[in-house]
């Protein structure tokens, strides 16, 4: 009998508690909304925080904050781009669950869609293969008036370009066999025109560089090696950097992702993966002689073969 007591009360006290965390999760979002219609975003993010604490997987939440932090105009604590992100991620995987919210769901990755964007930096002619880091001081300058959201973001760029400045060279672009660098939530230029680029101010030799970034186009920015301060290997645990003389072949024995080879000067240097095992063929190179001959007598047998086949 007292367990039965027991356990009738223990529900009524999680029914209560679950009636009450509900009630108070209501009563948060009305806030959030209120604050929202009087442009109060600081009281609003406040709430919001207060609510993610104790429910940190609510989708609802999760809009309202990830819609604050975009739409706020100012950003005394920056832009806090990771939350925004993780935000969008998040609401990307649960728009399905949540029917009442998904069209404005929706129209928050389309903003973030259009207004960032991924920026690809190339260096041309770099004397390493990949997996680098390069100290790149410059500043990015807008054409034209972008959001507070962009505006903020760019400023975040800038200030780390202007102090740090380093970017790591650490993805490669298949097609041309290059390792660039990507800077994720770059601002896109709200004009679809060609002729409205960014200008990029170098700080190393005072050049002053152009590239496309908008609605219609986005071009990589290609920088060349006399932009640079700094520059320097930063290998995974995983990868290595060979030099050979530059007349060898080399031959990669386990073909797959990562192997790549470039001449550079009177050496050339191999990036080879190691895992599982690496194994990597080294041999002479034929001399202009030796090719000249064998291609000689693979033109003489043809010729032979067609003339035996008359």
């Amino acid at each position: 009998m007292k367990l039965r007591m027991v356990l009738v009360f223990g529900c009524i006290l999680l029914g209560v508690s679950v009636g009450l965390a509900q009630l108070n999760r209501t009563l948060i979002l009305d806030r959030v909304r209120s604050y929202y219609k009087a442009k109060q975003f600081s009281s609003a993010l406040d709430e919001i925080k207060r609510l993610l604490v104790f429910q940190p997987e609510d989708i609802e939440a999760r809009y309202w904050q990830t819609r604050l932090l975009m739409e706020r105009p100012q950003f005394p604590e920056g832009t806090q781009f990771d939350a925004i992100r993780d935000n969008l991620e998040f609401l990307a995987r649960q728009m399905e669950t949540m029917p009442r919210l998904r069209n404005e769901i929706q129209e928050l990755l389309s903003l973030y869609r259009k207004d960032f964007a991924e920026l690809t930096i190339r260096i041309t002619n770099a004397p390493v293969v990949g997996f680098y880091v390069a100290r790149l001081p410059m500043r990015f300058l807008p054409p034209i008036k972008l959001s507070p959201l962009q505006q903020a973001r760019l400023d975040e760029i800038n200030a780390y370009l202007e102090s740090e400045g380093k970017l790591y060279f650490n993805q490669i672009e298949k097609r041309d066999s290059v390792y660039v660098c990507k800077i994720r939530d770059f601002p896109v230029l709200p004009q679809r025109r060609r002729s409205v680029k960014y200008s990029v101010a170098m700080f190393t030799n005072r050049d002053t560089l152009h590239f496309a970034f908008n609605l219609r186009k986005k071009d990589p920015l290609i920088v060349e090696m006399k932009h640079l301060d700094e520059l320097y290997y930063h290998l995974p645990d995983d990868y290595a950097v060979l030099l050979f003389k530059r007349h060898l072949r080399i031959r990669n024995h386990r073909p797959g992702p990562g192997f790549l080879s470039r001449k550079l000067g009177i050496y050339q240097a191999v990036l080879v993966p190691l895992h599982p095992t690496a194994e990597v063929q080294i041999g002479e190179a034929l001399d202009w002689k030796r090719k000249a001959m064998y291609w000689g007598g693979l033109a003489t047998a043809l010729w032979l073969l067609v003339q035996m086949s008359r």
